[in-house]
């Protein structure tokens, strides 16, 4: 789903559908006067009579259909006077997520976001936008790689910011381009850790390192296993002795001009792409999830992207042992 942003005030904002969030008996017109300006239609819409704002509730409501905005999602966020800061995100993250798929499921093409009704949630606008773009980014996420065809519900085209200033505001925009570059990462992480195992060997997983460091402007290096042995990570070497499918330790760096010679932060990413359970045979039931043994490698290399993508101005380097645990005769003894 693109992202995009519409200035100019009510007269100027169009979509599919916009996305609205209500807490317990919240009155629309006090939460989002700006909004009624652009649709006039939500103040008398049926659907809201039924609208109640508890936490979990969600609600549509119907306008003529030629108009610039002709469907609301109506989200309920429970009771926020008896909510922290932290709690009322997570509601506000929960509910984005579910706005954005029950648009899909309706076939909406394009969907929008007035930003004017978010500053009554707290003082951290900026934050709130971020939580919201990406939110609604991951709840449309589906592993379809190994799909025969695509889904019949397609996702919507574009999340669209609206905002009543003649012109996009700085901060806003980096806050969704944030939350945007936080799901992207977050995708990259649940794609690799839903890889079957077959399809996502050690060398595989170093290869998507070099993507990434070529598309970002990193450095990567991967080490095959004559190096691991010869710099002594023997215990690393012998998880790996029985695969026919040799190690690799994987170093992808982050370190832009000026912060090349810093003492790097380095994350550590358990690398197993796939783990039998050695001499102890995991029974079928454990054996199904075991391609995700990876999810370290998967956090650590979706971490760093985060911070390129971000252009955070730090040295950071994440470090990923990847090999696969399985017997056979030239197995480990112990």
């Amino acid at each position: 789903m693109e992202l995009r942003f519409q200035a100019g005030g009510p007269e100027s904002w169009s979509a599919d559908a916009v996305i609205v969030f209500l807490s317990e008996d919240e009155k629309l017109e006090k939460a989002y006067p700006e909004l009624l300006d652009a649709a006039p239609w939500m103040s008398i819409a049926p659907g809201m009579r039924d609208f109640h704002g508890k936490k979990g509730e969600m609600g549509l409501l119907y306008g003529p259909p030629a108009h610039p905005l002709s469907r609301a999602v109506v989200v309920g966020l429970g009771k926020l006077d008896a909510l922290t800061y932290a709690e009322t995100l997570e509601e506000i993250r929960k509910g984005a997520g579910a706005a954005a798929v029950r648009c899909r499921e309706l076939g909406v093409d394009t969907l929008a976001l007035p930003v004017s009704g978010l500053a009554r949630f707290n003082a951290d606008v900026e934050r709130t936008i971020e939580e919201i773009v990406c939110a609604a980014m991951l709840g449309l996420w589906r592993n379809k790689a190994f799909k025969s065809k695509e889904p019949e519900d397609a996702d919507p085209r574009w999340l669209a910011l609206l905002f009543c200033d003649a012109n996009v505001p700085d901060f806003p925009r980096l806050a969704a381009r944030r939350g945007e570059t936080h799901a992207e990462a977050v995708i990259l992480a649940r794609n690799l850790a839903n890889t079957p195992a077959n399809s996502l060997t050690p060398e595989d997983m170093a290869e998507e390192a070099r993507k990434l460091a070529r598309r970002h402007d990193m450095n990567c290096e991967v080490l095959e296993r004559e190096d691991i042995v010869s710099l002594g990570m023997g215990a690393f070497a012998a998880v790996a002795a029985g695969s026919a499918n040799d190690p690799r330790l994987i170093i992808l760096e982050h370190a832009p001009a000026g912060h090349a010679d810093e003492a790097p932060l380095i994350a550590g990413g358990k690398g197993i792409t796939f783990d039998t359970g050695g001499y102890d045979i995991k029974d079928d039931e454990s054996m199904s999830t075991m391609k995700s043994d990876m999810g370290g490698a998967a956090a650590v290399i979706g971490a760093v992207l985060a911070i390129a993508r971000a252009g955070i101005k730090a040295n950071v380097t994440a470090v990923v042992a990847a090999c696969e645990n399985r017997g056979s005769g030239n197995a480990y003894l112990p």
